[in-house]
């Protein structure tokens, strides 16, 4: 009977717990290719060139943002079907492919200074461990630091106890 209510006090409140995912099971989350792949081709592709500075890689190269305002606090933001989406990914130092729902999105187009440093912002943010640029530079360095371990977390919203217990997918492998 101890053991019983036990558990469910342990159901009721897990916030005594960490539940950790490691990143090999994550490789679960390649199924979904099958659904993406014909969102993408629905989606328009543009080229962007920078004007001045240049673009950034990463480990983790593709970056999805949405417009805010279209984020729900149950249902979430719509993922890659949300008609504000527009996803990118770097191509080379000066050019970068963006896919978005907005038809009249040029097929060709140039970034100022400033969108680039959001793109590479952007995709320091999501790296899980490396950032790559054809050359060094201080301020590559400099944002490589300030992301450093500040990767967005899972988060856990909607129906269930009023405690969660914390979740972690670690960055980086840590041998035991």
């Amino acid at each position: 009977d101890a053991m019983k209510e036990r558990l469910r006090q342990d159901m009721l409140d897990p916030s005594g717990y960490i539940m950790e995912v490691s990143k090999e099971s994550t490789f679960s989350a390649l199924g979904v290719a099958d659904k993406l792949t014909p969102l993408f081709f629905k989606m328009r592709w543009s080229l962007g060139a920078a004007r001045e500075g240049y673009f950034i890689t990463s480990d983790n190269p593709v970056a999805r943002m949405v417009a805010r305002k279209n984020y729900h606090p149950i249902y979430g933001d719509g993922g890659f079907l949300n008609k504000t989406a527009e996803v990118t990914f770097p191509l080379s130092p000066k050019c970068l492919l963006m896919m978005t729902w907005h038809e009249d999105a040029p097929d060709l187009g140039t970034f100022d200074r400033d969108p680039v440093r959001q793109f590479n912002r952007i995709r320091a943010a999501h790296s899980d461990r490396y950032l790559y640029a054809h050359l060094g530079d201080a301020r590559l360095a400099r944002l490589a630091a300030k992301f450093k371990d500040l990767r967005p977390s899972m988060t856990i919203e909607g129906f269930g106890p009023e405690k969660f217990a914390t979740v972690k997918i670690p960055r980086r492998f840590k041998p035991k």
